[in-house]
């Protein structure tokens, strides 16, 4: 499906075109590298994206390079801006929560509350399973403004007994700067991520979003399973030669970006 606010773009840049009217979209997460998708349409005559990285996927398709303006992204300029004055507030989130600073924390971004609810249960166990098997593991469970549900809120109770957190409104860059490391699936809470040097791991992941796997593939590692979930999260608390080859991927990967803080 189309968003009513993807459909109205479309309608007004198309008249813009008919008008002869130059117009320029800004770029929003990464739905466009899946020519599946309709987010992959470029309907304005220029796209001022995250940066050259952007240009090749929409050369891919056919798309001239001199359309594609790499610019950053406003979202993400405080994220390289303010980092010591976010990583005091995610701090300050953490304690407020009851969460022990000296012990690991891995802050896990919530998929859409809209996923199955079978499949949000299976999440909750793995990361719940993951958890069990590092030693003094505290979790964020942070879902997205206002969709933590109080059915959703029990459940979580239930499968988490001790050492988890659930947060909704908090600025997840504060806390992902907090965090020891964090987990999400396709979402721009992964460049966020990457701008706090966090060790990320990709989950979930659908088998079917081959194209953005092939995107991030060298950014972080991507999981489908529960048990090399499980065993990547083991490896993350338990070898610090691996957190750190991870972070050194996540830089590499933002080269591409033109993330400089003033987009």
């Amino acid at each position: 499906s189309v968003s009513s606010y993807q459909t109205h773009f479309f309608v007004l840049a198309r008249v813009a075109r008919r008008l002869g009217i130059p117009s320029i979209e800004i770029q929003h997460a990464g739905a466009h590298v899946d020519p599946r998708s309709v987010y992959a349409r470029l309907e304005a005559d220029y796209l001022a994206s995250y940066g050259p990285y952007v240009r090749t996927w929409y050369e891919r398709m056919g798309i001239a390079g001199e359309r594609i303006i790499p610019i950053g992204s406003p979202r993400f300029d405080r994220c390289i801006l303010d980092r010591r004055g976010v990583r005091a507030l995610g701090a300050r989130l953490l304690q407020h929560a009851g969460l022990d600073l000296s012990r690991p924390v891995l802050l896990v971004a919530v998929p859409d509350v809209q996923t199955d609810s079978y499949v949000l249960a299976d999440f909750f166990r793995t990361v719940r399973v993951a958890q069990e098997r590092v030693r003094g593991l505290q979790i964020v469970l942070k879902f997205r403004n206002a969709h933590r549900t109080p059915e959703l809120h029990n459940f979580v109770q239930e499968t988490f007994p001790s050492a988890t957190a659930c947060m909704d409104k908090e600025d997840i860059f504060s806390l992902l700067c907090s965090s020891d490391a964090a987990v999400c699936g396709n979402s721009t809470v992964l460049y966020e991520a990457m701008l706090a040097c966090t060790p990320l791991v990709l989950y979930p992941w659908r088998v079917s979003d081959v194209y953005h796997a092939e995107m991030y593939a060298s950014a972080a590692p991507i999981r489908y399973g529960a048990r090399e979930f499980a065993d990547t999260i083991v490896n993350i608390f338990g070898d610090e030669t691996y957190r750190t080859e991870l972070v050194a991927r996540q830089k590499q990967f933002l080269r591409g970006y033109s993330f400089e803080g003033h987009s």
